[in-house]
């Protein structure tokens, strides 16, 4: 829930820096093109990280992660010994 949360955030963050509201939310940067494209591009860094990580909670949750797989197989073979 907080990856998704975060997503949302980081999408609404990413319209509002095309807005007046950008100096307000970052009023360490100049209000400049240079300024808002940084910001946007660190955003946007973050936002897709999130959808990754979304997607990989996704597939946990349905079993199909290559990693829980081999979680599962080795939890398996040490339960035999």
């Amino acid at each position: 829930m907080f990856v998704r949360l975060q997503a949302v955030i980081s999408t609404g963050l990413l319209v509002l820096t095309w807005t007046s509201w950008f100096t307000y939310l970052f009023p360490i940067f100049e209000n400049n093109q240079v300024a808002r494209v940084f910001v946007f591009i660190v955003l946007l860094l973050g936002l897709v990280i999130s959808l990754l990580d979304i997607r990989r909670i996704q597939d946990i949750y349905q079993q199909k992660d290559k990693a829980y797989q081999r979680f599962i197989q080795l939890e398996k073979s040490s339960l035999n010994l």
